[in-house]
C-alpha cells in the first residue's frame, strides 16, 4: 500500500512507512504497528534492501507474536519465508514458510493461503529436503510480483 500511495517512489515509500511505523510506536498502536511493519518491508524487499526487510519483519513478528494474532503471524511467516528464499537461505525459508501454512490452514485463513501460489509454493508440503529450493531457477517473489 506504501508503494502505491507513493506512486512508485521508493524513498518516499520508504520514508513515509517509516514516519508512519514511528507514529504508531509513539501511540502504542502495536496491531496498526505490525500491518504497517508488513507494508514497510514490502517495500525493502522491492528496492533489494533484504537486511531491512528481514528487521522490519522480525520487530512485526515479535508484536504479532505478543498480541496473539496467528493470522497476520501466518502471513508474516509466509513473507519471512520468501524474504529468506530470495536471500539463499532455504533451511530458514522452509521453515517459515512450512509454519506460516500451518497456522493458516489452522485458521482456514484462505487470504493469507493464497499468497502460497503466487510465491510458487504451492503444494510446499511435498519440499521434503532443502535441495528441493536450491534447484528453483525463478527469480525473485518481488521482482516478479512486481511489488
Amino acid at each position: 500500500m506504501i508503494q502505491r500511495v507513493s506512486g512508485g517512489d521508493t524513498a518516499l515509500a520508504i520514508g513515509c512507512g517509516e514516519q508512519a511505523a514511528e507514529l504508531a510506536r509513539k501511540t502504542q498502536e502495536r496491531d496498526l504497528l505490525a500491518t504497517i511493519l508488513n507494508d514497510l518491508a514490502s517495500v525493502y524487499a522491492a528496492a533489494g534492501e533484504a537486511d531491512a526487510a528481514e528487521a522490519t519483519l522480525m520487530e512485526a513478528e515479535k508484536i504479532l507474536r505478543q498480541l496473539n494474532n496467528p493470522s497476520m503471524l501466518g502471513n508474516t511467516h509466509n513473507f519471512l519465508g520468501m524474504v529468506t528464499h530470495d536471500r539463499g537461505q532455504f533451511d530458514r525459508a522452509v521453515a517459515y514458510l512450512e509454519e506460516g501454512k500451518v497456522v493458516t490452514e489452522t485458521l482456514g485463513d484462505s487470504q493469507c493461503l493464497l499468497f502460497w501460489p503466487a510465491c510458487g509454493f504451492a503444494g510446499s508440503s511435498a519440499i521434503v529436503n532443502r535441495s528441493d529450493m536450491k534447484e528453483t531457477k525463478r527469480p525473485s517473489f518481488f521482482m516478479r510480483s512486481g511489488l
